[in-house]
């Protein structure tokens, strides 16, 4: 074998050394992508993750100029969450620019990477293409994920317009993938911490006790209610059998084992429990959950004592002063009989006065004109008294249809209402009471009104509004019919106006007034000014818990003995 040239061994070593500098550069790319790669599990948040992808880019290319740009697609607006710049400050530049006016833009919009020299810069940066200095070479790769692009990558060099080539823009669309990749990661990661912390402040901020439970009784959920109920911390109720850390659940283990295998919600509602010598209400509501093939449920308590004890107090009071019941009874009963007495009414009024060929022709059969029955209707005052039967039936019927409006029960849904009109139908409806027994007429009160008329409606349950207004218009004229001097003049005065967020209406009566003890307990259930027998002192507390629970306002009291009550109601708008 010849033995090779001086030539032939240089033109080998140099082989040689391609080799093995490619091979060195394969390992480091390898590296890179490695390092990009595993930022996601290293990293805390998208921003860290971008310096980490820089810094790996870095090693392997040398990069003095760097960005990653994302497309916001709500705002259709590109975002520079990551920048690195040898000249232009980030501050300097608007955190957003429409992908239409820019290199990035560009490369984004035609999903294709971009490499341009300094002639190509210098004829873009005329044309208004180009954001802070010029550079003299610049190169960027979109990123895709699912066939959509959502970034771009940028490198660029100011100085030399040779310090990047085709090869750099072949680096950086092999790395493009794996950074785009790793970009999806984090943001699926982030959004996804970020639901879980939404959800655990959206559980921990609710009012209603929330227990989560395995098909074996172990408590999996532990909200921040259940720790006040419980005094236990979550960290220590989690992994513990529910009956050892809330006995109270313990006779509620039949329906948790029944909703797990029938995958049915199971509801228990007004449970009675103890605290002290305290008897305490709540709904239990116990709904089935399947996660990653692990049976159990969640279980939901809310303690409902007060809506118990008001609803108790508004049945007693229903059935001792309210006549809402009555009313929805007496209303259907009279309508019937009141329609035929109305109907009837105007028929009569149409055969005795009206010149049509019936009436005519059974006049004629008789032997008399209709001529002659209107002059004798006329004369005898029928036709007015038929007149008078029909506006009285019309009276009647609007007494009727408020007495259906006051009793019709409703499902507590706040709507827009006028509040004077509330007023005026509630007067009305008080009008046509007469109590017998106290010989007192409320149509002998004189009603002041001073209505500020710029008062918008107010958001309100318009039956309980109206349930308020008459208990203390009724309380008020029982009082004034109580004083014995001939000379007085019972009277009412209604104001409504607007004080700084709250609508105010007034409803002053000048009766007897009452002494200061009184008027503190006022509001208190069972506490009444009446003779025995004569009321159970719960109509105020029902209507004071019908403003400040219902309505979430204010309900106050002024009165001054031998002079004046004045009650002051507050609804917010």
């Amino acid at each position: 074998m010849d033995k090779p040239t001086y030539e032939e061994l240089e033109k080998r070593i140099i082989e040689l050394e391609g080799h093995a500098l490619k091979k060195t550069f394969s390992e480091k790319l390898a590296q890179t992508l490695f390092d990009i790669s595993n930022a996601v599990n290293t990293t805390t948040d998208l921003n860290e993750l971008y310096k980490s992808i820089y810094e790996s880019l870095d090693r392997l290319m040398g990069l003095p100029n760097f960005y990653i740009a994302v497309f916001e697609k709500k705002i259709n607006k590109l975002a520079i969450p990551f920048f690195v710049d040898q000249y232009d400050k980030y501050s300097e530049y608007e955190t957003y620019f429409t992908e239409t006016n820019s290199l990035t833009g560009e490369v984004l919009q035609k999903k294709c990477p971009l490499l341009l020299n300094e002639a190509q810069l210098k004829k873009r940066g005329a044309n208004g293409r180009i954001l802070g200095t010029t550079p003299k070479i610049w190169l960027g790769v979109p990123l895709i994920k699912r066939e959509k692009p959502f970034g771009v990558i940028s490198i660029q060099s100011y100085d030399d317009p040779n310090y990047f080539s085709r090869k750099d823009l072949d680096i950086l669309i092999s790395v493009s993938n794996q950074v785009a990749l790793a970009i999806e990661r984090k943001q699926s990661l982030d959004e996804r911490d970020m639901l879980k912390n939404y959800l655990y402040n959206i559980i921990n901020s609710m009012p209603s006790i929330l227990v989560g439970v395995d098909k074996k009784g172990i408590v999996t959920q532990w909200n921040f209610q259940a720790e006040l109920e419980t005094g236990v911390k979550a960290e220590d109720a989690k992994e513990k059998r529910l009956v050892d850390i809330f006995p109270r659940l313990s006779r509620n283990m039949d329906e948790i084992n029944t909703s797990i295998r029938s995958n049915k919600i199971k509801t228990t509602l007004k449970q009675e429990y103890f605290t002290g010598r305290e008897t305490r209400y709540e709904d239990i509501i116990i709904y089935p959950l399947v996660t990653n093939g692990a049976d159990g449920v969640v279980i939901r308590m809310d303690d409902i004592t007060d809506k118990v004890r008001l609803e108790e107090m508004m049945i007693q009071s229903e059935k001792m002063l309210s006549i809402g019941g009555l009313a929805a009874g007496m209303a259907h009963e009279i309508n019937n009989p009141l329609a035929g007495m109305m109907q009837n009414a105007q028929v009569i009024y149409n055969r005795v006065s009206r010149d049509i060929p019936a009436n005519e022709k059974a006049a004629c059969e008789v032997g008399i004109s209709m001529k002659d029955i209107r002059a004798y209707m006329e004369k005898r005052e029928i036709l007015y008294k038929l007149e008078m039967i029909n506006e009285t039936g019309k009276r009647a019927a609007k007494i009727v249809k408020n007495m259906l409006s006051f009793a019709r029960k409703s499902d507590a849904v706040l709507e827009a209402h006028d509040l004077a009109n509330l007023l005026e139908k509630t007067i009305e409806l008080a009008r046509s009471d007469y109590n017998l027994k106290k010989k007192y007429d409320f149509k002998l009160i004189n009603i002041i009104k001073e209505f500020d008329p710029s008062i918008t409606p107010v958001f309100c349950d318009k039956n309980k509004i109206q349930q308020v207004f008459l208990n203390i218009l009724k309380n008020g004229a029982e009082a004034m019919f109580e004083l014995k001097d001939n000379s007085f003049a019972p009277c009412f005065i209604l104001r409504l106006y607007k004080k700084d967020t709250m609508a105010c209406i007034e409803i002053e009566n000048n009766g007897p007034g009452m002494d200061e003890g009184k008027r503190k307990r006022l509001f208190e259930p069972f506490f009444t000014t009446k003779p025995v027998g004569e009321g159970t002192g719960l109509g105020l507390s029902v209507s004071y818990f019908i403003i400040v629970k219902d309505h979430k306002g204010e309900m106050t009291v002024e009165s001054t003995p031998d002079k004046n009550t004045k009650f002051i109601i507050k609804l917010p708008f």
